[in-house]
């Protein structure tokens, strides 16, 4: 037998078959490229980004004593006090200026209003009085009827 020629129904290895491939064979390697693609896709999503790597936490500041400096060189118990004092002079010039009702008992109360009540009585009193020159001697002036009648 000579070269190439066919042995039975055996093809040699540098033989290509005779019929056309059939139109499976696209779509089999349409889907290979589909997973392949989807296994490089999850892949890269693995991989983590330098930005989202975590990272060592920010030092913990210190803790707030009262011998923390706060401003201008003052410690805070500094600060608190001097605020204090300020709050407390406020409430005590707003106490004397106006009249705050302190809550007392009904003895003090009854007592205030009699207070009241007698000075009130004293001011109509003084009303009626004359004025003074109408009940004394001027000196050097004249005198008159009325000052010579006594008071009754």
């Amino acid at each position: 037998k000579r070269k190439g020629e066919r042995r039975g129904t055996m093809m040699m290895a540098f033989e290509r078959p005779a019929h056309t491939p059939p139109a499976l064979v696209p779509l089999l390697v349409s889907a290979g490229a589909v997973l392949v693609s989807q296994y490089f896709f999850n892949a890269a999503a693995q991989v983590p980004d330098p930005a989202l790597l975590p990272t060592d936490p920010p030092p913990k500041p210190d803790p707030i004593t009262s011998e923390t400096v706060v401003f201008w060189g003052l410690r805070l118990w500094q600060v608190v006090g001097i605020f204090s004092m300020f709050i407390l002079a406020i409430i005590i010039t707003l106490c004397c200026i106006f009249k705050c009702r302190i809550p007392r008992t009904k003895k003090e109360i009854e007592a205030r209003n009699a207070q009241r009540q007698a000075a009130k009585t004293y001011a109509n009193t003084l009303e009626t009085v004359p004025p003074l020159n109408e009940l004394t001697e001027v000196p050097g002036g004249k005198i008159t009827r009325s000052a010579l009648q006594p008071l009754r």
